[in-house]
């Protein structure tokens, strides 16, 4: 048998035996005979395409999460199934392991930072805690090391008498006026305690029980004093007899409880009993079933708010409406009486007209008798043939007005029956369709008010989906209007089938249904539109017994609460980042005004508030790339410094002018940035508090124009308010942004620039969310105040990245079939680069109610939607000026 040596010849060789052992050609017979004939041993190809797709999949929220996720890609890069055993073996290992038991650890230090010990005041304390926080980067190390920090202090000896005061006096400071370390330097102080959880005990006392309480008002009182005395209780003896007060409160409380359970399942049992004696009483009276079906429904299920208040709005407008046909029952009732009663006396009239022309009549009979001769007869006659004429008449007129009497009485019947048949139905037709069973437009805007309300007052998502049966006229016209009104109830069953019970369906008008979906994203809302459109395809609608075709058009949107009666003054210079396509359809909207300004030509500002009087400005103009800065400071100075001095002082002279009130409601917005405090270390966040620390050009300009806003407030006092946020992101960003730029050079096969190590940190906030926040400080923000506005998304850049790439492998793969992150490069990194941002929003969730809506998958996903669906706008923004800057900021930096 000849060797082959040559990979070719094995190869060819594989390819013949396969033919001769009429072998399917299998990549796996054809890998064993190709090994077979080279003698060598067949190894595993190593997935490495798959397996780096897991791994840009795995989530890395925490530190942990992404140090595994590093650790599982490093394997991968290796190709080496070892590595990736060995990786897994450790990530299942740590996941499996007992953990640290944190709770303990706390409580223990807690009790140690309160206690006195010899040479170990409460400042150094906190100092080597702040130490062991700041430079431990993993859980694991940081309970290590509090745990031998715990032990330290564990075995240090006790201080007596005045030790430990004398000692944080030689220690050179004072520990900050906080509430804990007040009570660490009382003598008397009581181990553990916080004047911050006892007031937030104090409030809970006051504000939950408070309210609970008031059917209970000795107890409400005692709630109050307890309170008083927790904010008052200070030593170790006060907290222990506050401890003792709110253990016996809390049996009362338990008490009262059970007492109130009881009371309500009493009174529902009560109602229930009202309910069926009702019915009892009532059975000739159908119009009340419905109003005791519908009670009797509420009182059989679990209450909630929502309910209670979808039967209030239901019984107040049946009430109205019974109330009115009950009326107008009784106003036929009463016409019928009347006509009876006419009856009777057209009646009564003609018999006594009857007896009065027998008298008459005998009258003439006896004359008649008596009568001498024939003129005498001749007289009888006249008065015979008189009298009978009219009780002739007489008759013929009763008998017209009781034919007319009868006639009224059958329509005041049919009436009567007619207003009794919608009673009895009035309780079924509340605010429905009475075709479809859908709520009516009545129904459909009170449903609306509603869902838009709890939406608000939530900080929840509210969509609506219009949905309608395409050509319906002509439907009607080929089958009739029968057919189209079976077709509108076939719709109006199916979707309410298929949508969830928490949804509202009801007939807009005609062939038009709308759905409210409460608690629903925009994409999840489209979806389940889709299912209610598939379903209606799947179920055919039938016409005497045959199939008929029908198709059905559907529109999904969101609440948008940045939409209202504003009118709108858009001032923007067009630099080479401004781009009027991105306005969309405002651009045409007849709120929407569009001026060319610079806000550094302060005569142009000066028309601008002459010609359109604002009642008040956000100002958010500024030069704002770090890397522009780094090359061209001078611009940033001038438009981020200059142009607020100038927008400040126009405002100023304009908020002058105006009267009291309108000056009352005038608000500056400066609208700022989170880099103005510097850099973050692995640990804390930014706050309103924070320090100014600004590192590049961008950021000192910035920093600057901070400064001037909060001087002329407090200088002359202009009202302002002033925003730092967090790294924005979204649609119509323009690509010298991280995001937009990775997306746009990713579907061209370009190469992904990433500075340094990507291990630089930010916090992702998505535009949208921004802009809810912006409207509600604008509205509802404390005069002088500042809030900052985060994502709470902290990602390195490489995350960011790396996320997107992936992201990018579903939506667009290339076409080559390698992914998206082979495109990877990194550069130098830039001068002055902060290592990491972070904002703490707390202001905003506790003054405001604001909370960002959009997480960073979700955010990033419409964003790199919105820039595959819009390739024009991506040409058109992608100028020379901005094929220059990439080139002059990255090539060289490769």
């Amino acid at each position: 048998m000849p060797d082959f040596t040559q990979p070719s010849e094995i190869a060819r060789e594989a390819l013949r035996r396969l033919a001769m052992n009429r072998k399917p050609p299998t990549p796996d017979n054809y890998r064993a005979l190709y090994h077979e004939i080279a003698g060598t041993a067949a190894a595993e190809i190593f997935p490495e395409k798959s397996l780096k797709g897991v791994v840009a999949a795995l989530p890395r929220e925490t530190a942990e999460q992404s140090r595994y996720a590093r650790q599982v890609e490093s394997a991968v890069g290796d190709k080496s199934w070892d590595s990736l055993k060995s990786a897994l073996t450790d990530v299942f290992a740590r996941m499996g392991a007992e953990q640290p038991s944190w709770s303990t650890l706390i409580h223990d230090l807690l009790m140690q930072l309160d206690a006195r010990h010899a040479r170990l005041t409460a400042a150094k304390k906190r100092e080597a805690l702040d130490h062991v926080l700041a430079a431990s980067g993993t859980p694991e190390v940081l309970y290590n090391r509090m745990q031998s920090l715990l032990r330290t202090w564990a075995h240090a000896p006790a201080a007596s008498g005045g030790q430990d005061a004398a000692e944080s006096a030689a220690d050179g400071k004072t520990a900050p006026a906080g509430p804990a370390d007040a009570l660490a330097a009382d003598k008397s102080a009581a181990p553990g305690a916080n004047a911050e959880i006892l007031e937030f005990v104090a409030q809970l006392i006051e504000n939950a029980l408070g309210v609970l309480l008031v059917d209970t008002p000795d107890l409400a009182r005692e709630a109050g004093e307890l309170a008083a005395a927790v904010r008052a209780a200070r030593s170790e003896d006060q907290v222990g007899a506050v401890a003792a007060r709110l253990k016996k409160f809390t049996y009362r409380l338990q008490f009262v409880a059970e007492d109130q359970a009881e009371l309500r399942t009493a009174l529902l049992h009560l109602l229930q009993l009202i309910i069926e004696n009702i019915n009892e009483l009532v059975l000739d009276d159908q119009w009340v079933s419905g109003q005791m079906a519908l009670v009797s429904s509420l009182v059989s299920q679990p209450l909630n708010l929502r309910r209670l208040d979808d039967v209030e709005r239901r019984m107040k407008d049946l009430i109205f409406k019974q109330g009115n046909l009950k009326k107008s029952l009784n106003d036929a009732k009463d016409r019928l009486k009347q006509m009876l009663a006419t009856f009777v006396d057209r009646l009564g009239d003609f018999t006594a007209t009857t007896g009065e022309y027998h008298d008459k009549i005998a009258r003439c009979a006896d004359k008649v008798s008596k009568a001498n001769d024939i003129a005498e007869l001749s007289s009888v006659i006249d008065e015979v043939m008189r009298e009978t004429r009219v009780i002739q008449l007489n008759a013929r007129r009763s008998h017209d007005e009781l034919i007319e009497m009868r006639q009224r009485v059958d329509e005041s019947e049919k009436e009567v029956a007619r207003l009794q048949n919608e009673l009895s139905q009035a309780s079924e037709m509340v605010r429905l369709d009475p075709l479809t069973g859908a709520l009516n437009r009545k129904g459909m805007n009170e449903a609306a008010e509603r869902e838009v309300g709890r939406a608000r007052r939530q900080n929840a998502r509210l969509c609506v989906a219009l949905l309608d049966i395409d050509n319906f006229k002509k439907l009607n016209d080929s089958l009739g209007h029968q057919a189209g009104d079976d077709a509108l109830v076939h719709l109006s069953r199916v979707t309410r089938e298929t949508i969830r019970p928490q949804d509202t369906l009801a007939r807009y008008g005609g062939e038009e249904f709308v759905v409210l979906l409460p608690d629903t994203t925009i994409d999840d809302a489209v979806t389940a539109m889709v299912r209610v459109q598939r379903e209606l395809t799947k179920r055919f609608f039938l016409h005497k017994n045959e199939k008929v075709l029908i198709t059905f058009s559907c529109g999904v949107a969101e609440l948008n609460e940045t939409e209202g009666d504003y009118r709108i003054v858009n001032i923007d210079k067009l630099t080479y980042a401004g781009n009027l396509e991105s306005l969309g359809a405002g651009l045409a909207d007849p709120r929407h005004v569009f001026s060319q300004t610079d806000i550094c030509d302060r005569a142009a500002i000066d028309a601008l508030f002459a010609a359109h009087r604002p009642a008040g400005i956000i100002h958010l103009a500024a030069e704002s790339h770090v890397d522009r800065s780094i090359h061209a400071a001078g611009d940033f100075i001038q438009t981020n410094i200059v142009g607020t001095f100038n927008l400040l002082e126009a405002a100023r002279a304009y908020w002058s002018s105006l009267p009291d009130a309108a000056r009352g409601a005038f608000r500056f917005h400066h609208v700022s940035t989170d880099e103005v405090f510097g850099s973050l270390g692995p640990t804390g966040m930014f706050a309103e508090t924070t320090a100014y620390d600004p590192r590049s050009p961008y950021s000192a300009s910035k920093a600057s124009s901070d400064h001037l806003v909060r001087a002329w407030h407090h200088t002359y006092g202009l009202p302002i308010l002033v925003t730092n946020c967090s790294n924005n992101y979204g649609p119509c960003q323009f690509p010298e942004k991280l995001i937009p730029l990775m997306i746009l050079n990713a579907i061209q096969g370009k190469p992904l620039p990433i500075y340094g190590k990507g291990d630089n940190i930010r916090d992702w906030l998505y535009v949208d969310d921004h802009a809810r926040a912006l409207r509600l400080v604008f509205e509802r923000g404390a005069v002088g105040a500042t809030y900052c506005i985060g994502g709470l998304n902290e990602k390195t850049n490489l995350e960011v990245v790396d996320t997107l790439c992936a992201l990018l492998d579903r939506l667009q793969p290339r076409a080559d079939g390698q992914p998206c992150a082979a495109q990877k490069i990194s550069v130098a990194d830039r001068p002055g680069h902060d290592k990491r941002y972070a904002i703490d929003a707390g202001r905003m969730r506790k003054d405001l109610d604001w909370q960002p809506r959009e997480s960073f998958e979700s955010g990033l996903r419409k964003t790199v939607e919105w820039y595959l669906g819009h390739p024009e706008w991506v040409a058109n923004v992608q100028s020379g000026s901005y094929r220059q800057w990439l080139e002059r900021n990255y090539a060289q930096r490769g």
